[in-house]
């Protein structure tokens, strides 16, 4: 079977699975258990005020962000989040692709049910967030955006709904602002779009590994349905480069 190893362009910005639960041992011995069966393999990164976080480039700033984390663990794909009754996997740097980024994501949490850390899990979420230079959103996605006054333009948007597909609540926030282009010496005023789409199954009451995996995947199944089926527009889908090996 062939497998897609490279998508151009990359519009990925980051990719992030958070999973909550009720631990079986207090944060700190969380925290010390986890280290400690990582240490080989993950690397401990300085805490400082940004660290382990991305904002968008808006003023609202309150609505999208990824939090700083207590704890930070890194290789040299993902990285762990580690907050009191929160773990968080994402791949800021660069996306891996879902195969070998979902690989890592079960190695950690083998790891982690061995440690006997978790109780249950009670929450799961995977976030895509997709940057767009140079790019409108109205031009990106299959949505109209119109209000009361038909001769104004928008020059910004920012648009967040949330509903239900597949038995998963689904929260989609659309932007479009403005930026320069990232040459430094080109300050010329550019569109940047984005497309955040967070898929989540909650009320949970997982106890294995696996149902906590099969969920995961789920959402993936989720968040690939719905951006390439029901928002992307077919005009970006063909301008798509797919590698595969055969």
């Amino acid at each position: 079977m062939a497998h897609i190893t490279k998508i151009e362009p990359d519009n990925i910005k980051d990719s992030v699975v958070e999973i909550r639960y009720e631990s079986k041992m207090p944060f700190p011995l969380v925290v010390g258990v986890v280290f400690d069966k990582l240490k080989n393999t993950f690397q401990l990164v300085n805490q400082n005020p940004n660290s382990g976080s991305f904002k968008f480039p808006i003023n609202n700033e309150s609505q999208i962000q990824i939090e700083q984390s207590e704890t930070i663990l890194h290789d040299n794909v993902i990285t762990i989040k580690l907050n009191p009754g929160t773990i968080i996997f994402n791949c800021l740097n660069a996306y891996p692709l879902w195969p070998t980024y979902f690989s890592k994501i079960r190695e950690v949490l083998e790891i982690i049910y061995e440690a006997q850390i978790f109780a249950s899990v009670n929450r799961i979420g995977l976030r895509y967030i997709n940057e767009y230079l140079d790019q409108k959103i109205e031009d990106i996605v299959n949505l109209e955006f119109k209000f009361g006054i038909p001769d104004a333009t928008s020059h910004l948007v920012n648009i967040k709904t949330e509903f239900n597909f597949q038995n998963h609540l689904v929260i989609l926030t659309l932007i479009k602002t403005a930026g320069t282009k990232k040459v430094s010496e080109d300050k010329t005023v550019i569109p940047v779009s984005y497309v955040d789409i967070d898929v989540i199954q909650q009320n949970l009451d997982l106890k294995n590994l696996d149902e906590v995996l099969q969920i995961i995947d789920e959402a993936h199944n989720v968040e690939k349905i719905l951006f390439f089926n029901r928002l992307l527009k077919k005009e970006h889908l063909s301008n798509l480069k797919i590698t595969s090996n055969e």
